[in-house]
């Protein structure tokens, strides 16, 4: 068994299984599992967090709210 261990594929394959096995008892118990995502939240904070800055920038402020007029008014034309 030692020897065994010693094997990082092995050993990373059977924690990865134990890890399933643990989800999927959090599962049947209606718990909530977290799965390893976040990363589109972290993209729409910083997105955001841009967007905010540069539309309440006292010198980016006036060009940024017209090019987003300008954008919102081509959606619209389109439909």
């Amino acid at each position: 068994v030692a020897r065994l261990w010693d094997d990082d594929k092995l050993r990373r394959q059977v924690e990865e299984a134990v890890q399933a096995v643990q989800q999927g008892s959090k599962r049947i118990q209606g718990k909530k599992v977290k799965t390893g995502g976040g990363g589109f939240r972290k993209v729409f904070l910083v997105i955001s967090a841009l967007v905010a800055f540069l539309m309440l920038n006292p010198r980016t402020g006036p060009q940024a709210r017209r090019i987003t007029k300008d954008i919102i008014s081509t959606l619209r034309s389109s439909d």
